[in-house]
C-alpha cells in the first residue's frame, strides 16, 4: 500500500541542486496525495473514521507546505522550496505509516469476525438440514433422541459465539464453534449409518415382497397348468409350464446366490424374477382384456 511513497524518499536522499529537487518532489506529490486519500475512503467505509479523519488532516497540512513550496520555488528560493516539499512528504508519509499500524490489525480482526460469522451462517443451514433427515428418520420409527439432543447443543454454542464475537471474543467465540462443528459432525455421521439401516431394511422387505410373489405365482401357475391339461388345452399348458419353470429356476438361482453370499448373482436373479412376474401380470392383463372384449361382441 506504500509502494507511491517509495520513489519520494529515494528523490529526497539524492545529493542534487535543491531547486531541482523540489521540483522533482512537488512533480510526484499528487501521488503520495492521492494514496494518503484513498486509504482515508477505505478507511471511513470501514468504519474507522478517527483513521480517516488523521489523513484528511494530514493532507491538508500537506497541501499547505506543498502550496508554499511552490511559491518559494516560483520565486527563486530553491532550498526554501525543498525543504518545505519534504516536510509535505513526511507529513503524508507519517499519516501513512500510523494508519497502516493502526488500520492492519483492525482489518485482521474484522475479517477474523468475517469468517465467523459466515462460519456460524453456514452451520446453522446444514443444522436445519440435518434436523430435516432426523423428522424423516423418526418417522421410519428411529429413535432420534440423542442427535437431536446434539444439534440442540450446537446451536446454543452458536448463539453463544455470536454473543463472543459482537463483545470482541473472538478466541472464545472460535471454540465455541469449533465445538459445535463437532457435534455436527457427530450427527451428520450417525444419520449416515442409520440412513444405510434404513436403505438396506427396505430393500430387505422389497425381496422379501418379491420372492413371496414368485412362491406365490410358481404355485398359481402349477394350478393353472393341471387345469388346462384336464381341459385338454396341451398348448396353453406348455406355454404356462414356460413361464412356471423359468420362473422356479430364477428363484432358485437367487436362493442359491444369497447361500453362497454372491449377492451380485443375487441380484441379477431378483432382476430375472421381476422381469418374469412383470411379463405375467402383462399377459394376465391382455388376457383378461380379449375375453371383456369376445363377451362384449357375443364371440
Amino acid at each position: 500500500m506504500l509502494i507511491g511513497i517509495g520513489p519520494i524518499l529515494t528523490i529526497a536522499a539524492q545529493p542534487e541542486d535543491q531547486g531541482s529537487l523540489a521540483n522533482k518532489i512537488i512533480g510526484i506529490y499528487d501521488q503520495a496525495r492521492e494514496l494518503a486519500l484513498r486509504w482515508a475512503t477505505r478507511a471511513e467505509q470501514a468504519g474507522f473514521e478517527d483513521i480517516a479523519d488523521e489523513l484528511k488532516r494530514a493532507v491538508g497540512k500537506a497541501d499547505d507546505l506543498i502550496n508554499q513550496a511552490k511559491d518559494k520555488l516560483g520565486s527563486g528560493e530553491g532550498t526554501e522550496a525543498a525543504e518545505l516539499a519534504r516536510k509535505a512528504i513526511n507529513t503524508l508519509r507519517e499519516a501513512l505509516l500510523n494508519a497502516k499500524e493502526e488500520y492492519a490489525p483492525s482489518t485482521n480482526l474484522t475479517r477474523a469476525k468475517r469468517i465467523l460469522l459466515s462460519t456460524i451462517k453456514r452451520l446453522r443451514g446444514l443444522i436445519q438440514k440435518l434436523e430435516n433427515s432426523l423428522r424423516a428418520l423418526e418417522d421410519r420409527g428411529v429413535d432420534v433422541t440423542e442427535p437431536r439432543q446434539k444439534l440442540e447443543r450446537a446451536k446454543e454454542m452458536l448463539d453463544d459465539a455470536t454473543g463472543l464475537i459482537n463483545e470482541g471474543k473472538l478466541k472464545e467465540a472460535k471454540e465455541k464453534v469449533e465445538g459445535a462443528v463437532e457435534l455436527v459432525r457427530e450427527v451428520y455421521s450417525w444419520i449416515r449409518e442409520h440412513i444405510k439401516e434404513v436403505k438396506k431394511e427396505i430393500m430387505e422387505k422389497r425381496v422379501r415382497r418379491i420372492v413371496s410373489a414368485a412362491e406365490r405365482t410358481i404355485e398359481k401357475l402349477k394350478n393353472l397348468e393341471e387345469w388346462l391339461i384336464q381341459h385338454n388345452r396341451t398348448e396353453a399348458a406348455a406355454k404356462v409350464a414356460e413361464a412356471r419353470d423359468a420362473l422356479t429356476q430364477a428363484l432358485r438361482d437367487f436362493n442359491d446366490a444369497v447361500e453362497e453370499q454372491n449377492y451380485g448373482a443375487a441380484r441379477e436373479a431378483l432382476r430375472e424374477m421381476l422381469t418374469i412376474l412383470r411379463r405375467i401380470r402383462q399377459y394376465v392383463i391382455e388376457y383378461r382384456s380379449q375375453r371383456r372384449t369376445s363377451a362384449g361382441t357375443g364371440d
